[in-house]
């Protein structure tokens, strides 16, 4: 079976059980089958999560078996639950469960939502179809068709090797995978997981290896969960406009900003994967405070419900990304605070309490945070944990503001027509305040991303250095923004357009109602056309721009030395060390090289499981300080015996780009003829030694 095919039926698979499994339980939850559909990722690695932190109180692995029965026990209290309600409704207790009146109290736990017309289902399907396949054609033609190519960046190491290790040890908790699995010694700290948790099911339901296991997920990131989370964004933002949701999700994949610029720079699954959660808790948020008037307080507690999920989600994802939330929650409220003055200034008060209690709240605790946090950032005491990074400068600030009006920040092959949209977008907030909130939203995360990008001020970076100063842990937020944005230029324009073959019928002969009535029917039509023009013209949604980008960071960065991590030859070598290493020895390796990448090919373990780092006691680090060096083997056998480690495993380059300083060790580089190190085997740019000196010939 061809890696395409095995690739498509496995992304096929994860899908199917991934959204399935959550779609159930949502419908068992009565929740109506289109918001279902866009909640299924959110309830996965919700569940997902909880297992991670509760596992280790009940005693459970992750594995096949056990998920399978903790979904069949859920699907079971589900539906005895149900069962319960529809008895209590049959002897008058409880109102009927088949309710479906938003005004009773029956349902005031049931997310509010329009009737699913057939029309717009098969529309958010089609636009599913159409985001997964650009996705999915997008990633395919950057690992050029071979599923099991590394990512060759310096994460890349850490996060493979980290989901062999789930899979392994069965452990899935965020402070159970530690920082890196074989560091001496042991220990444990808080590092997300949610990303391992999602490569994890895709290999425990595929049978995927751990290195296709990350690319999959990387593929769900922007073909699934994100496009998904933007269709309910939007779908909380204009609940009254229905046609924004498949344009939305058909948007999900369109833009360099997310998904694609942490799926390729760093590599920052992690980090892409809790940005991803944004829209779900910040459509949530918005409809608790625009829920409107019908709704009771428990479904307005229902939604707050939700918010909290889907903020835990994207903190527990990455902590960063909570930040990220924060930060674009507060000026949504921030908003809502200006817009009730405003609005209590023209005697026309807001009609929920709630909603002004919180705005002025916000008015208030937002500059207490701000200088808060300014301070936290600016002290000795934080700054010695988290240090300015000056990565290197691509573009001036002026290039990076005409990149943005042309969509191609960082010199990415720019999209001028998704460009255009934006920028309407924009305009059309200022006639339309409710959104305004979008564009200030959109304008300050842009501003963060070019002052990360174009400067090495200190002064200007102090709020960029907790992502590091890296505008590829912040640009994606811009992206749920600018989707929304473009959402409303496309109704924008489809309103005039109806509007103008109004007048023009009009011209020619009055009206009747009916009339009017089919020339405002035009505007789903008008919409639909409005989409497929903006796909065409702009070359597919810009995919051969992404597939351009994505390819820096695989296929060509491969077969591009320094900047290739692991070679296929040296892949392929490593997958047959297992012929001549024991499961139960350790192999002494170069961090600098991509030999950490050996426990994720091969499960062999290396005694350095992380690129660029010497990692481990006094007694690892000496070994690697010393090994090679004249005279100092015998005093390192007991050391080596202990560990069990008779191999030593090196690549002739070491791994270095634009933004990683290269990691050579000359101590753990062999002088050929060294009688104590026996050469065993080759492949590629690596040779595996035995330790002769210290062990007998294999």
């Amino acid at each position: 079976m061809s890696s395409i095919l095995a690739a498509i039926l496995q992304s096929l698979v994860a899908l199917a059980v991934l959204h399935g499994a959550s779609f159930i339980l949502l419908r068992l939850w009565r929740v109506s089958a289109l918001r279902a559909n866009y909640l299924a990722p959110l309830l996965s690695l919700g569940l997902f999560s909880l297992f991670g932190f509760t596992q280790g109180y009940v005693g459970l692995r992750w594995n096949l078996p056990t998920l399978i029965a903790l979904w069949l026990g859920l699907v079971a209290l589900s539906a005895l639950w149900r069962g319960v309600r529809a008895q209590l409704a049959a002897r008058g207790v409880a109102p009927s469960v088949g309710a479906n009146t938003l005004t009773q109290r029956s349902t005031a736990w049931r997310y509010p939502t329009r009737r699913d017309s057939t029309s717009l289902c098969l529309a958010v399907l089609f636009a599913a179809l159409v985001a997964c396949g650009l996705a999915f054609l997008s990633l395919n033609n950057a690992v050029n068709g071979s599923w099991n190519m590394p990512s060759q960046t310096w994460d890349a190491v850490l996060h493979a090797n980290s989901v062999r290790f789930l899979i392994e040890s069965g452990n899935a908790g965020p402070f159970g995978l530690r920082y890196a699995p074989f560091v001496e010694p042991a220990q444990p700290v808080f590092y997300p997981s949610t990303f391992y948790q999602l490569a994890g099911a895709v290999v425990t339901f595929t049978g995927a290896d751990p290195i296709t296991a990350t690319n999959i997920a990387a593929f769900l990131i922007a073909g699934w969960i994100f496009p998904l989370g933007m269709a309910f964004f939007v779908s909380c933002l204009a609940p009254h406009r229905p046609h924004w949701q498949p344009v939305a999700l058909l948007l999900g994949p369109s833009l360099w900003a997310f998904p694609w610029a942490p799926l390729g720079w760093g590599v920052l699954w992690p980090s892409a994967i809790s940005i991803a959660m944004i829209p779900f808790a910040l459509g949530a948020l918005v409809r608790v405070f625009h829920s409107g008037s019908h709704v009771t307080r428990l479904q307005r507690g229902a939604w707050m419900l939700l918010a909290i999920l889907g903020a835990s989600l994207t903190a527990l994802s990455h902590p960063r990304g909570a930040v990220l939330l924060v930060i674009a929650s507060g000026i949504y409220l921030l908003n809502l605070g200006i817009r009730s003055v405003l609005w209590r200034r023209r005697g026309d008060a807001p009609q929920h309490r709630a909603l002004r209690i919180a705005a002025g709240v916000m008015l208030l605790v937002l500059p207490a945070v701000t200088i808060w946090g300014y301070y936290q950032l600016t002290s000795d005491r934080f700054s010695n944990k988290v240090t300015n990074i000056f990565w290197p400068i691509r573009s001036s600030p002026m290039g990076e503001v005409w990149n943005y009006l042309i969509q191609g920040p960082e010199n990415s092959k720019p999209a001028y027509v998704l460009g255009a949209l934006i920028a309407l977008g924009v305009l059309c907030t200022v006639v339309r305040p409710r959104y305004a909130w979008l564009s200030v939203g959109y304008l300050v995360f842009a501003w963060l991303d070019i002052t990360a990008a174009t400067t090495h001020d200190e002064s200007l970076l102090v709020i960029t250095q907790i992502w590091y100063n890296d505008r590829h842990r912040i640009v994606g937020v811009t992206a749920v923004f600018a989707i929304g944005l473009m959402c409303l230029a496309l109704h924008a324009i489809s309103v005039m357009s109806v509007r103008v073959i109004q007048r023009a019928r009009e011209a020619r002969a009055p009206l009747t109602g009916r009339q009017r009535e089919a020339t405002l029917a035009l505007q789903p039509a008008i919409l639909a056309t409005l989409v497929a023009v903006m796909f065409v013209s702009s070359s597919g949604l810009n995919v051969l721009g992404h597939v351009q980008y994505l390819s820096q960071y695989y296929r060509d960065a491969q077969n591009t030395v320094p900047n290739s991590l692991v070679s296929a030859s040296e892949q392929q070598f490593m997958e047959s060390l297992s012929t001549f290493v024991s499961p139960d020895e350790v192999v002494v390796n170069m961090p600098g090289d991509g030999s950490p990448m050996l426990y994720a090919i091969s499960g062999l373990e290396p005694l350095f499981p992380l690129t660029n780092t010497l990692s481990g006691n006094s007694t690892i680090i000496r070994i690697a300080q010393n090994l090679t060096a004249p005279g100092q083997l015998p005093g390192l056998c007991a050391d080596l015996e202990r560990l069990n480690a008779p191999w030593l495993l090196t690549a002739q380059d070491v791994f270095h780009t634009d933004s990683v300083s290269p990691f050579d060790l000359p101590t753990l580089r062999v002088t050929p003829g060294d009688p104590n190190f026996t050469p065993v085997a080759r492949g590629g740019d690596m040779t595996l030694y035995r330790i002769t000196g210290c062990f007998p010939p294999a």
